[in-house]
């Protein structure tokens, strides 16, 4: 003979409710616990990136500066060996000439850009160690927290 199992009385049942409910609240701070993880974690990295590009921008800045100082000198170079030719070509003289003069404007603009490359680099270079530093004291207290 089959019984019918009587139901489970009404307390039971609203504690049964009350800690699923405690359940699913616990669920959703941890999922957005998780993605707020996530967006931390891809933080550092992005950072990271900022202060490579920072640091290819110095690089090439750098780069023309050298390349620019270098056509400098070959430029004087040139200048010196048309001076000596006899009789001197007055044009090719003044066209050198023209190119030596804008030289020094060119440089500072490239000199400009350098400082300004290596600023930047140093203000990135101290958002992502300002970040590793934010990160590491998390990372301590969730240590502290989870002992």
């Amino acid at each position: 003979m089959l019984t019918q199992a009587s139901p489970p009385p009404q307390s039971d049942l609203q504690a049964l409710l009350l800690e699923v409910r405690a359940l699913r609240t616990a669920l959703d701070r941890t999922t957005f616990v998780g993605l707020r993880v996530q967006l931390v974690l891809h933080r550092p990295g992005q950072q990271q990136f900022t202060v490579n590009l920072a640091r290819d921008r110095v690089r090439g800045a750098e780069g023309q500066l050298l390349y620019l100082k270098s056509q400098r000198e070959h430029l004087t170079g040139r200048l010196k060996e048309i001076e000596q030719r006899k009789p001197v070509p007055e044009r090719e003289l003044l066209t050198m000439k023209a190119e030596a003069e804008a030289l020094p404007r060119k440089q500072q603009e490239y000199e400009a850009m350098v400082i300004e490359a290596q600023q930047n680099l140093r203000m990135e270079t101290a958002k992502l160690e300002d970040l590793n530093r934010q990160l590491d004291e998390l990372e301590r207290r969730l240590a502290e927290i989870s002992k």
